[in-house]
C-alpha cells in the first residue's frame, strides 16, 4: 500500500498532465460531434425533385435517382427521366435558367 502511495505522489506531474490530455480529448470529441450534428441539419436530403412551370400552375416531380438530364428548350424545359426502364421526356413551360434558380 505504502508503495502505491508513493508511487502516485511521484507521478503526481504524470496524472495531472494525463488529466489535461482527457480534458482536450473529451474537448474536441464533443466539437466534432456539435460540427457534424450542425451539418446534418442544414444539409438537405432531397429524394424527390419537383419542377415549377413559370405560370406555377403545372408541375412535374420525380425522384432524384430517375433524372437522367435537362435539356432547354427555347422558353421549355425538356426532362429526361426513366419510366418503367424506359427514357421518357417532359416538357415543361419553364427556362432551364428559372429552374436553375429555384435549385441554388
Amino acid at each position: 500500500m505504502n508503495i502505491f502511495i508513493s508511487k502516485f505522489l511521484n507521478n503526481n506531474i504524470t496524472f495531472s498532465v494525463n488529466k489535461y490530455l482527457l480534458l482536450i480529448f473529451l474537448i474536441v470529441l464533443f466539437s466534432v460531434l456539435i460540427y457534424i450534428k450542425l451539418n446534418n441539419k442544414n444539409s438537405k436530403k432531397i429524394e424527390k425533385l419537383i419542377f415549377k412551370s413559370e405560370n406555377k400552375k403545372d408541375t412535374f416531380s420525380i425522384h432524384i435517382n430517375k433524372l437522367l438530364y435537362l435539356k432547354a428548350s427555347g422558353n421549355y424545359t425538356e426532362i429526361h427521366f426513366l419510366s418503367d426502364e424506359l427514357h421518357r421526356s417532359y416538357l415543361l413551360r419553364s427556362t432551364l435558367k428559372s429552374i436553375e434558380k429555384e435549385y441554388q
